[in-house]
């Protein structure tokens, strides 16, 4: 419990959820750069409050990304999903 709140407490800190990517540090921007949630909700928090598309080629990119990552795993639930239902069961 205490790792997740610390896990999510650090992706609020590198992902520009209430702040403008652009103020930041030297080290942490380079984070923020490379972190996938920055586009993701950049884009939608620019469209929604200044009606500009922040970053809109790689929005789209990691979009397809995530995209193509869900799909996977749900392959992978679908395919397993009969053994998890019977080990939920069993306990």
């Amino acid at each position: 419990s205490n790792l997740m709140d610390e896990g999510i407490r650090s992706l609020m800190v590198i992902t520009p959820i209430v702040y403008a990517p652009k103020n930041q540090l030297g080290w942490l921007s380079d984070i923020v750069h490379l972190n996938p949630m920055t586009y993701l909700v950049g884009f939608c928090r620019d469209v929604l409050t200044q009606g500009t598309f922040y970053e809109a080629r790689n929005y789209l990119i990691c979009s397809l990304v995530a995209l193509v990552f869900f799909l996977f795993v749900m392959r992978i639930f679908k395919a397993s999903e009969s053994r998890i239902l019977e080990r939920l069961i069993n306990i």
